[in-house]
């Protein structure tokens, strides 16, 4: 909402929330059970060729995940707690514009919403922040300055 000044459409809150995900995720079993090891023409590459190529995948990938691993056992309370603070922005993040902080830290106090909540916002976009938006033009220029007023419901 922040970047556009109204909420995104319900195709593309289905499509990111659902759509894509599933799509993702059944390509990558797809993959996983269609993989051949790679040939060129009739020749087939050696078997440290495909340990090669799957190793520069591993690390390119691996930083993540240890990183992740690594926050997720330096922080504390239970698992789930942990897990949320982990991967959530930082306490001292926030927007650079100064007009979209306040509508940010009300939609972080808003965050522990719980799976379901988040479900209904996705199909419906009912819940969690309304913002109402004004636009006023500046002077001379293409520019359009957003008023916003954000409620909580």
């Amino acid at each position: 909402m922040m970047m556009f000044g109204r909420p995104l459409p319900a195709f593309i809150r289905v499509s990111a929330a659902y759509i894509t995900p599933v799509a993702l995720f059944m390509l990558l079993v797809i993959s996983f059970f269609s993989y051949r090891p790679p040939t060129y023409g009739t020749y087939i590459y050696p078997d440290y060729c495909n340990v090669l190529g799957w190793a520069l995948v591993t690390l390119t990938v691996l930083p993540f995940f240890v990183m992740f691993i690594v926050l997720l056992k330096q922080s504390s309370g239970t698992l789930t707690q942990r897990f949320r603070k982990t991967s959530s922005p930082m306490l001292t993040w926030y927007p650079v514009e100064p007009k979209f902080r306040e509508l940010y830290r009300k939609s972080e106090i808003s965050r522990g919403s719980s799976l379901s909540q988040l479900a209904w916002f996705n199909l419906t976009g009912r819940g969690g922040i309304s913002i109402n938006s004004e636009s006023i033009v500046l002077d001379d220029s293409e520019c359009a300055v957003l008023k916003y007023t954000a409620n909580i419901y």
